[in-house]
């Protein structure tokens, strides 16, 4: 029977925004988010069922994220600060679970777009602030800085700026916003979906806006309406793409060219370089991650069945890794074993949180946030199991009740 839980819900909103606002998240001290999450996660063990024996169905999603966190404290993390980051890492996928199995469909919803309401706020003064600053987005993705640099980007905190993660996480979001509008509030889910992309455009993620803009395009297209005739799309769009990679670069220069950001100008006119077969500049940004990802693929095939991280003294292992890709980085790292731990990652990710919804009108939405996950991880260095492992089961769970697949189906 599913019940209210209005303390539970309440305080789940506050962590919410505590921790996807980076504004509040700057300002809340550590005394206080923390222990409102240890009192979320204890609250849920005790009022669920069987949540402990779920969650540990999903530790190979979290193997691989646990072998870079060892790696990059070269073995000598403190096991407070393990055990932390542990707790942080399982406290969503069980909270996912309690909100969607045990709370009643009002509190789902309004969860739902509390959430949404967060990362719009955050979007609009995200969009304000890289109007007055254009590279502060951009500043913030960098993990180590000069004193005077710190201050800068406290500051950009303290605007409420969304950083490197923020806007990729939001490249996720889009689909499943796209998703929602088909049941409600479609006028208000457009709305939040065109936020998201000015945003991402502002913060000049070229990436990122090249993945949210396809895969909205593809989403709202009529193809994407039907999952067995996407599905039937998907190789004929491949084989179009791959013909048509002249035609796709002569479209990027032109964008470049009309496009009103520098950096994103510079990075389609390179990407058009690349597809008509031009030699980039070495320390061009495409020229430069094509060096550090063929620097992680070739450590990889050099190291294959060991990888670095077990034969090189750990303070040498950053010389023989590109990283600039999760996957690939991964693989240098951890050789055949890093490279089955990441196909047990996405493989229980797609079991647990895709598959039970293959026959849905669903589907596709979700499986397309799957496949940009993937794509994310190869381009990028993150990994982002939030909005699987908590947004996909809240979303899921507002659907129209005949649609409704409990999450312990997916554990069967």
């Amino acid at each position: 029977m599913r019940n209210n839980h209005y303390l539970f819900v309440i305080l789940l909103i506050v962590r919410l925004f505590t921790q996807f606002s980076p504004a509040l998240e700057l300002r809340t001290p550590f005394f206080i988010s923390f222990p409102l999450l240890v009192f979320l996660v204890f609250y849920a063990i005790n009022r669920g069922r069987g949540l402990v024996h779920k969650v540990l169905l999903m530790v190979p999603i979290y193997i691989v994220p646990f072998l870079n966190l060892i790696a990059a404290n070269r073995g000598n993390i403190p096991l407070v600060n393990l055990l932390y980051v542990l707790f942080q890492w399982f406290a969503w996928p069980l909270l996912g679970i309690f909100v969607a199995e045990n709370l009643t469909l009002k509190a789902q919803k309004k969860l739902l777009w509390v959430y949404l309401l967060c990362i719009s706020i955050t979007a609009l003064t995200t969009s304000y602030g890289c109007t007055l600053f254009p590279s502060a987005s951009r500043a913030m993705a960098n993990g180590d800085f000069a004193e005077n640099e710190t201050e800068v980007v406290s500051m950009y905190r303290s605007m409420n700026i969304g950083n490197f993660q923020y806007i990729y996480t939001s490249v996720l979001i889009i689909p499943l916003v796209l998703c929602l509008s088909n049941y409600h509030r479609k006028k208000i889910c457009y709305l939040i979906t065109a936020l998201l992309l000015f945003t991402i455009y502002k913060t000049e993620y070229t990436t990122a806006l090249l993945l949210s803009v396809i895969s909205t395009l593809f989403l709202i297209s009529p193809i994407s309406k039907n999952a067995q005739v996407a599905k039937k799309w998907i190789v004929p769009i491949l084989i179009i793409t791959l013909l048509s990679l002249p035609l796709i670069g002569g479209i990027m220069n032109f964008i470049a060219s009309e496009i009103g950001s520098e950096q994103i100008s510079q990075r389609f006119s390179e990407l058009s370089m690349s597809l008509h077969g031009q030699q980039l500049e070495e320390d061009s940004d495409f020229g430069t991650r094509l060096f550090l990802w063929s620097k992680s693929i070739k450590t990889f095939f050099e190291n294959f069945f060991t990888g670095v991280y077990f034969t090189t003294d750990v303070n040498d292992t950053h010389k023989y890794i590109g990283g600039h890709s999760f996957i690939l980085d991964s693989m240098a790292r951890f050789g055949i074993l890093g490279f089955l731990a990441i196909v047990w990652m996405f493989k229980r990710l797609y079991r647990i949180f895709i598959l039970p919804y293959g026959k849905r009108p669903e589907y596709i939405y979700i499986l397309t946030v799957f496949l940009l996950n993937i794509i994310q991880c190869m381009i990028n260095t993150i990994s982002i199991e939030f909005v699987f492992v908590f947004l996909i089961p809240l979303l899921m769970s507002v659907m129209p009740e005949k649609k409704v697949v409990l999450l312990n189906r997916h554990f069967q």
